[in-house]
């Protein structure tokens, strides 16, 4: 397990000056059996300047063009040039501890996924930790209550974003298209969480062993002018929950009578 490869992939749109830190955060892993997709979506004369900067970076790295859909396509394109065992969504204006791969790869044991804690970064400087969870090992149907839940100020009580998660490569081509708005292909939202439920619950061998959840704070995240959550906060909730409640329909009796 120590020597597994890790496929950590960076979805990138007009963000050049963030990239950078999230690329730099990966090839400073102190775990080294990694390669680095950085699939994009940018115009061509964006993608040449990207290519030429990575290049000889990092032998490590391997750029890649999205042809298809915008966003979530997007990672499908990174995900179909994964080759790891494992895979980590990193995206392009946020950045990973030194330890956060040895980390999981130390922890995951027989789980489908692990999560952990984040730094969020918020505009004016302020730093929070979260989400507070509650440490250790879940099975199917706990992991399943803890995704769908959603607290008394009508958010989510877990992380929804792919960022604070690591997954084994199940080989999804994932389908983002489960309702009809354009908000999905162009902003992801609402697709996030139900990746996550898909890593989690798409053919699941070992029900007792499903995600473990780490004490450790182990990815950044940033809030700023740019980013689609603040830009379009409350249209990203409603999404968010519809993509929840998409998941809650399509895994909720395959977790009392059994996985196909």
């Amino acid at each position: 397990m120590q020597n597994d490869l890790v496929s950590i992939i960076i979805p990138t749109f007009n963000r050049f000056d963030k990239l950078d830190r999230a690329v730099s955060s990966a090839t400073n892993q102190t775990y080294t059996e990694i390669e680095i997709i950085i699939t994009s979506d940018n115009d061509e004369q964006t993608n040449k300047k990207l290519k030429e900067k990575y290049k000889n970076r990092d032998k490590r790295i391997k750029f890649v063009i999205n042809d298809g859909e915008k966003c979530v396509g997007n990672w499908n394109n990174g995900l179909a040039h994964a080759n790891g065992e494992y895979i980590k969504i990193l995206y392009d204006d946020d950045w990973m501890e030194r330890n956060c791969i040895k980390k999981c790869v130390e922890n995951i044991g027989d789980h489908d996924g692990v999560a952990f804690k984040c730094k969020n970064h918020l505009i004016g400087g302020k730093t929070t930790c979260g989400p507070k969870l509650k440490w250790g090992s879940y099975d199917c149907q706990k992991a399943f209550s803890l995704l769908t839940q959603i607290n008394s100020d009508g958010l989510f009580n877990a992380c929804v974003s792919p960022c604070a998660y690591f997954f084994r490569n199940k080989k999804i081509n994932f389908n983002y298209k489960f309702f009809d708005d354009e908000n999905i292909s162009k902003w992801g939202s609402g697709s996030d969480v139900l990746y996550i439920m898909d890593n989690l619950f798409h053919k699941t061998e070992n029900k007792k062993t499903c995600l473990l959840i780490l004490k450790d704070v182990l990815i950044n995240l940033e809030s700023h002018e740019d980013s689609t959550t603040v830009k379009h906060l409350e249209e990203v909730v409603k999404l968010t929950k519809c993509g929840m409640l998409y998941g809650k329909r399509k895994y909720i009796k395959n977790l009392f009578i059994g996985f196909a």
